[in-house]
């Protein structure tokens, strides 16, 4: 019976590490405002001088759009609108490159209170468990 009970402690072990290394790591960015919702960087630490001058890594056109860009690992998600499509683009972080890139027809005229803030969409994508959520600006 100990024994038994023994292998029952490993395995939940084992369990809950696979479900914590499957979790955001504090350099991830997986949702609005961050991975604690409070708009901050935790893994950010600052150098001790800053540079003069800072250097563009990389820059690209991804579209218009309110949602804020993700970070999870080694790829930046962005959720815009492109000539009456959503599309939602995952970016290599550290060389721009588009690693994949998919999207849908959304098409949309606000009201026009509302004609000065755009088409959308508005909402920041979410990470989580390994999954992409979106919501566009008609509700898909």
């Amino acid at each position: 019976m100990v024994t038994v009970l023994w292998w029952v402690g490993v395995a939940v072990l084992i369990g809950c590490a696979g479900t914590a290394a499957a979790q955001s790591s504090p350099r991830d960015y997986p949702q609005w405002r961050g991975l604690n919702r409070d708009g901050a960087a935790s893994a950010f630490s600052e150098p001790t001088s800053w540079p003069d001058a800072l250097t563009r890594r990389w820059k690209i056109d991804v579209g218009e759009g309110y949602g804020t860009p993700l970070v999870v690992a080694n790829a930046v998600y962005v959720f815009t609108r492109r000539n009456g499509t959503e599309v939602m683009t995952a970016l290599d972080a550290g060389t721009g490159k588009e690693l994949w890139r998919t999207s849908y027809p959304a098409l949309y005229a606000p009201a026009t209170p509302a004609a000065a803030h755009g088409v959308g969409p508005k909402a920041t994508p979410l990470f989580h468990n390994g999954k992409l959520y979106t919501l566009g600006i008609t509700g898909i």
